[in-house]
C-alpha cells in the first residue's frame, strides 16, 4: 500500500538556522528519506542547501529562498516518489521510486540539529517553519 506524507516548511529571513551545522527536519527514524538542511555530518565548510536524501544519496537540493515556503510529498510502498513545488504552485514530480522501507511508520516532524564534531557548539535561537503536514493513502493531491 502506497502512503503520501505531505509536508510544507519554510526557512525564515529572521532566526534562520545556522548552515553550518546539519538540521534533520523530515525523516523517518530508519532514515529512509530525510529532509535536511545545512552542512551534512562528517563534511566541511558551510552549505546553505535544503536537500532530500534517500539511500544516503541527495535526490533534490537548492539553496533555499528564505521566507519562502516548500511543499513536499514523500511517497511510499510503489510507485511512491518525490513532489517538490514552492508557494502555491502544483507539485511535479522529481524522483520516482518508494522512499520507505518499513511502511512510513515513525515520521518525525521537527527540527533535530547534529553536533559539530570538535568544535565548541553555538547555541542560538532558529526557527523552522511547518505547515500542511498530513498523510493520504490516495493520491497523491498535487494541489497546495
Amino acid at each position: 500500500m502506497s502512503r503520501y506524507f505531505h509536508v510544507s516548511l519554510q526557512i525564515p529571513a529572521t532566526n534562520s538556522p545556522n548552515p553550518a551545522y546539519e538540521h534533520q527536519i523530515v525523516f523517518w527514524e530508519g532514515h529512509y528519506a530525510d529532509i535536511k538542511y545545512g552542512q551534512l555530518s562528517g563534511q566541511n565548510g558551510v552549505a546553505d542547501t535544503l536537500q532530500v536524501i534517500t539511500g544516503g544519496k541527495s535526490i533534490w537540493s537548492v539553496t533555499p529562498v528564505k521566507g519562502t515556503w516548500y511543499n513536499f510529498i514523500l511517497g511510499t510502498g510503489s510507485p511512491g516518489g518525490l513532489w517538490v513545488s514552492t508557494g502555491s504552485n502544483t507539485l511535479q514530480k522529481v524522483y520516482s521510486g518508494s522512499l520507505n522501507g518499513n511502511g512510513g511508520t515513525d515520521w518525525h516532524i521537527g527540527a533535530l540539529r547534529l553536533p559539530l564534531g570538535g568544535t565548541t557548539q553555538v547555541i542560538s535561537e532558529e526557527d523552522f517553519y511547518y505547515s500542511g503536514i498530513y498523510v493520504e493513502d490516495s493520491g497523491p493531491t498535487t494541489h497546495v
